[in-house]
Order: C-alpha cells, then structure tokens, then sequence
C-alpha cells in the first residue's frame, strides 16, 4: 500500500516517485487506503509511538490542523483549518482610495503568497500562528491579517485597521 507522510517536502518527494499521485488525493471524508473512513475534522498530526509524523494513507487530505507541517501541497494552517493560499488571489482595494497604496493584489508564486499594491511596493505574506501575517519584509512590522468572509469566500481583507475589499 502507498503511504504518504505528513510533511509537505515528503508528500512532494513521494509525488515525484509515484507517477499518478495527483489521482490518488480525495476529499477528506473520502474513504482512505485501508477501507477506514477519515471522518471530516479528524485529527491529522496523529503521531507514532517514537514521535514521528504518522503515515497517513494516499487519499487522505487532512482538513483540521494546529500547524503548517499538517497541511498539504502548500496549504497553511489558518485558525485550526488547512487553507489553500489561492482563495485569498485577486484584487482588493481600500476605500476611500487616496493613493495607489490603496491598490492590492495578493499572489501565489511559486508557494509563496504575496502583497502587492500600485505603488511598487510588495512583501511575503505567510500563514503563522493559525493566522495570515504580513511578513518581516513588510514596512509596517510582521503583524496578523483579518479576513472578511469566510474561509473559503473571501471578501475583503484588514490591514492596519482598514478593510481592503476584493474587486474581482
């Protein structure tokens, strides 16, 4: 039986032994490698008698978390939840608009989730401490992030005490 292991770095390097390893993820709730269910909210850093990440069956996408190492394919832990970075892409815009740093895209490249706005200026953007930080590159300081929306539709996002709402 294939088995993948929690960590992101060993889930890419068993993908890249396995040929169809894209086919082999479902949803959590779907039924795992060995006819068990994986209930939705299930535990998903189950740990080994000596410590270790437990091995997880292919198929499994753990959906609850406490850090980013229990999340998949570049997912982070945001408030006990695995997220895909790619639900917060898009436009977003302060109102009033007084100035192009008012102006934000928020990106995934290459892994990596950033900041930027019309003015030129960009930082990192990471998932720490179950929330969405703007990154120590960022000229305000590394500090928290407040979503608008849900998890999975996000509609606006704070910053500095404003909202920035998406426009796309």
């Amino acid at each position: 039986m294939l088995k993948l292991y929690t960590t992101p770095m060993a889930a890419l390097i068993t993908c890249a032994l396995i040929s169809a390893c894209g086919t082999a993820v479902q949803a959590p709730g779907a039924i795992a490698g060995d006819g068990g269910v994986a209930a939705p909210g299930a535990d998903a850093a189950a740990m080994s008698d000596a410590g270790e990440p437990a091995e997880l069956d292919a198929g499994f996408v753990p959906s609850s978390c406490s850090d980013n190492d229990e999340c998949w394919f570049g997912a982070g832990c945001f408030r006990g939840t695995c997220m895909d970075p790619a639900v917060l892409e898009g436009r977003y815009e302060r109102t009033p608009t007084t100035n192009d740093w008012h102006l934000v895209s928020v990106s995934v490249d290459e892994g990596q989730l950033l900041w930027s706005n019309e003015a030129g200026a960009g930082w990192d953007l990471e998932f720490r401490e179950g929330e969405i930080w703007a990154g120590e590159d960022c000229p305000y300081g590394a500090q928290a992030l407040g979503l608008v929306g849900t998890r999975d539709a996000i509609q606006g996002l704070v910053f500095l005490g404003e909202t920035y709402y998406r426009m796309d």
